[in-house]
């Protein structure tokens, strides 16, 4: 997440606090100096600790019912026992005989099988979560998973890939599928397309490594997914291109500018950034073979195109060229201009394969899937609607800063019409988690990070993620998934 020194509101939510760094984050690009405003327990991280050090946990179901009849049991034993020696008092027979009938007869009654045969059945079924990605750490949380009536998921990595790729572009004049950008011959299908695969592949600081899997591209998850959309439309890269100069990103300037020569007749520049900073910059559009002017009204008209990606919940950059005369001494902020606008493109963390189905496997069960994330709340509702868990009963979306501003009463209202919470923290978590479990739901919640630890250790059973997920997250999760997959859980549901 971007950081600035732009203050923000009083009751701005922790995602959207750019000026502050929290404890337990990683500084990956960019310098600066941080002012310490908390430590200890006065931190996020504190905070949470605290939290975790409140929570309590309750009685498993299976626990609950193995109670109960525990309870049942001791009470028949105690009628029989006061009967036998009520009859035997009446008959007259000897005291001490009577007795020990009435204490033989009582541990009869106890059935002293039952625990290990509910330890056995446990045990088989530990073995077949195991085979479908779920470690059990604790034997009752199986029975407890099967009982559950609400899940309450996060999104990235679970629902998501966790890995940010491109799912739309948009040329001048038209929107482009990703999965339609191939040309029957396998080459790029036009003009327009190729320039936005060119600047995708070579406006970036991406790196080649060797991994585990040969030669790898390394870099800003965005950069990669640019790289691999440039690969998958086909677009050719001159062996010939060398970089002479390059102004890098920054989230005062919001755009990336590249030089090359050897692609053209003449060296070239290529930008990338957002929508509203290249358009302002650039005075012709990419139609076809040719760059024609760039009018006021299609200047808008892009402009209304880039706000329909956004909210669609992707995250949208444009893309633009310009042929330079010569290379300029001292490549500046003063060079890019007189751009002509490539195109658009949304990139999302697309939902896993299955995850669809799954879902649609727990409405038929009757279980409810509640999405709990800190992204943006366009985010989180495009990938909501994607996966039908927002439907007709529960149509809303609410933010971390709507919840914490409704009383409990108010707030039970809007659970019951709600299952998605973007922007959400700690303490918004555990408190969707506490109301549904108030209204008599089995609840099972999933989460990979510290902030999610609360909401683990307080649900009927937690699902950590084993991939992605903290070590102390997993220790307040009862069972840990071995893939980071939603599809697990419901698998081992069943």
């Amino acid at each position: 997440m971007p950081k600035s020194t732009e203050p923000v509101g009083a009751e701005a939510s922790i995602g959207d606090c750019h000026c502050l760094v929290y404890l337990g984050t990683l500084v990956v690009g960019g310098h600066g100096t941080v002012v310490v405003t908390a430590t200890g327990a006065n931190t996020e991280m504190g905070k949470i600790a605290t939290t975790l050090q409140s929570v309590r946990t309750d009685p498993s179901p299976l626990m609950q019912e193995v109670r109960s009849f525990s309870k049942l049991i001791a009470t028949v034993a105690a009628v029989a026992v006061l009967a036998i020696l009520a009859v035997g008092y009446a008959r007259g027979l000897p005291f001490r005989d009577v007795l020990l009938f009435a204490m033989g007869e009582a541990v009869s009654i106890v059935p002293e099988g039952l625990p290990a045969a509910v330890s056995i059945v446990l045990a088989v079924s530990v073995q077949r979560m195991a085979r479908r990605h779920a470690v059990v750490r604790r034997l009752s949380a199986v029975e407890t998973l099967g009982a559950a009536t609400v899940i309450c998921t996060d999104k990235t990595g679970t629902l998501t890939e966790n890995r940010m790729r491109v799912s739309r572009a948009y040329l001048p004049g038209r929107r482009v599928d990703v999965d339609l950008m191939r040309a029957p011959d396998g080459g790029v299908a036009e003009a327009p397309l190729a320039m936005l695969g060119r600047i995708s592949s070579l406006c970036n600081d991406l790196r080649e490594e060797f991994g585990d899997d040969g030669l790898e591209v390394k870099g800003d998850p965005t950069e990669v997914a640019l790289f691999l959309f440039a690969s998958q439309i086909g677009t050719p890269v001159a062996e010939r291109a060398r970089r002479l100069a390059e102004i890098p990103f920054s989230h005062d300037r919001k755009y990336m500018a590249t030089v090359y020569e050897g692609v053209g007749e003449a060296p070239q520049l290529y930008v990338k950034g957002a929508p509203e900073v290249i358009l302002e910059r650039c005075t012709m559009s990419l139609e076809g073979e040719y760059a024609v002017p760039l009018e006021p009204e299609h200047r808008a008209f892009y402009e209304e195109r880039s706000a329909e990606m956004s909210g669609q919940g992707l995250r949208v950059l444009a893309f633009a060229y310009k042929e330079l005369d010569r290379l300029p001494a001292d490549l500046g902020d003063e060079a890019v201009h007189d751009l002509a606008f490539v195109g658009f493109v949304g990139l999302m963390d697309p939902p896993r394969p299955g995850v669809a189905e799954s879902v649609r496997r727990c409405h038929e069960a009757g279980i409810r899937v509640v999405m709990l994330t800190g992204d943006h709340r366009l985010t989180a509702e495009a990938i909501a609607r994607r996966l039908s868990i927002l439907d007709r009963a529960h149509p809303q979306v609410l933010t971390g800063d709507q919840v914490d501003r409704l009383e409990e009463i108010a707030f039970a209202k809007e659970l019951a019409r709600t299952n998605v919470f973007a922007r959400v923290s700690p303490h918004t978590k555990l408190r969707v988690v506490e109301s549904l479990k108030a209204q008599g739901n089995v609840v099972a919640v999933t989460g990979d990070g510290v902030n999610d630890s609360p909401a683990l250790k307080r649900a009927d059973v937690g699902v950590a993620m084993g991939v992605s997920g903290t070590d102390v997250a997993r220790e307040a999760s009862e069972i840990v998934l071995t893939d980071d997959n939603f599809t697990s859980i419901v698998a081992a549901a069943e």
